[in-house]
């Protein structure tokens, strides 16, 4: 504290505007402190700690069910979560499991006893995440009842720790399929699901044969966003997905979705991310065979691109901009993709008719960084513009 913070406060005191008695956190109301907990609650999402400060503050924590709505399962001991879920008096919950790929010995008897208890409270869970090895899946589908429902359940994430030579599978559970919106799937598959609601899905590491039985056929899924990850489709069973506008290819073979039965008419923006040599080469093979599948791209995004050894071939870039006519967006992000190089491949091959704008690094792109002359695609956009008369006002087309 400088000088004139010391003169102010000094002033402050004497004009009795602040008090210099100490006040205790034990002395603040439990309307306060009760407001205090939720606000930790919701940055920590645990309450344990705080009921093992003091008898005072246990027996606050105690009383206010809203903050044993999150369920942290980190250890063994279904002692703590059966405090948890009495606590809690029936309200939604949010459960978490993260356990080590390898569990003690001696905790199995515990673990099998607190997947009893969540088995038995599924019905009111409306966000779960399990990040877990293959072990705590299997005792799941041995644990679990057959006709388990979880009819809130809103947010699903599942990741199988460690490499895992097949996906591993989750209990077959009911959920309501106007509730599900999120689903995001690491190494582990569903064994049957109605997946016709989910607005978003996240696949990595997996072999999801099972996904068009989960989504239907009807033209009511309402899937908007796919992100795929060393991921493969069946290509023998048609996916319809009238709602899906953005797809994401993370490491991921392009023929996976591009070749799959898969519709999407209304597909206006893509991220390839991560693409090797062979991604890129799978890329031209799908242009080649199925070139009308990216005719409705109006946003591409090309994410961590070795450019160097992918966006070098003049005739390679020109199939790619044949087969998405009307891309009008262009995103180059990532360290390895030189922008630089790609647009002058870009140009070079006359370049998209409809681009507008060009973002690197999210920032956009209007002149060149060596000659300060506008981009072939900043060219052909003042050309495509109306034109304008001798007076200089703009023309207007005639209906």
């Amino acid at each position: 504290m400088d000088y004139s913070d010391r003169m102010m406060n000094t002033t402050l005191v004497e004009a009795g505007l602040v008090s210099t008695t100490k006040c205790s956190i034990e002395d603040l109301p439990q309307e306060i402190l009760c407001e205090i907990f939720g606000l930790v609650h919701k940055t920590a999402g645990s309450s344990l700690n705080l009921s093992h400060v003091c008898a005072y503050w246990r027996h606050i924590t105690i009383q206010l069910p809203r903050l044993w709505t999150t369920v942290r399962i980190t250890q063994h001991d279904h002692t703590v979560l059966e405090d948890i879920l009495r606590r809690s008096q029936g309200r939604p919950l949010a459960i978490y499991i993260y356990l080590a790929d390898q569990c003690p010995e001696n905790s199995t008897l515990g673990l099998w006893r607190s997947l009893i208890l969540l088995a038995a409270e599924m019905k009111r869970c409306y966000r779960l995440i399990i990040s877990a090895g293959r072990g705590l899946y299997k005792m799941m589908r041995s644990t679990f009842p057959p006709n388990l429902t979880a009819p809130k359940l809103k947010y699903l994430q599942l990741q199988c720790q460690g490499f895992q030579k097949e996906e591993c599978l989750f209990p077959s559970i009911t959920f309501h399929p106007a509730v599900l919106k999120h689903v995001a799937l690491d190494g582990v598959g569903l064994q049957s699901a109605d997946l016709s609601g989910v607005k978003t899905m996240v696949l990595k590491q997996l072999r999801a044969s099972w996904l068009p039985d989960c989504f239907g056929s009807g033209p009511d899924n309402a899937l908007e966003t796919l992100i795929l990850s060393n991921t493969s489709l069946p290509g023998h069973k048609a996916i319809l997905t009238p709602r899906l506008r953005h797809v994401t290819l993370d490491r991921q073979t392009p023929f996976e979705f591009l070749g799959a039965v898969w519709s999407a008419p209304k597909l206006e923006s893509m991220t390839l991310s991560r693409m090797s040599v062979g991604h890129w080469q799978d890329l031209q093979f799908c242009l080649t065979l199925l070139p009308y599948r990216l005719t409705p791209l109006i946003c591409l995004t090309l994410e961590d691109w070795d450019t160097e050894r992918i966006f070098h071939n003049p005739r390679e870039v020109e199939a790619l901009i044949q087969a998405t006519p009307g891309l009008g967006c262009l995103h180059l992000m990532g360290k390895k993709t030189r922008h630089e190089r790609i647009l002058e491949v870009h140009d070079s091959c006359g370049g998209w008719p409809s681009l507008q704008d060009v973002y690197v690094e999210g920032v956009r792109q209007d002149v060149r960084a060596d000659t300060g002359d506008f981009w072939a695609y900043e060219k052909a956009r003042i050309q495509n513009r109306v034109g304008e008369d001798d007076d200089g006002e703009i023309e207007q087309d005639e209906f």
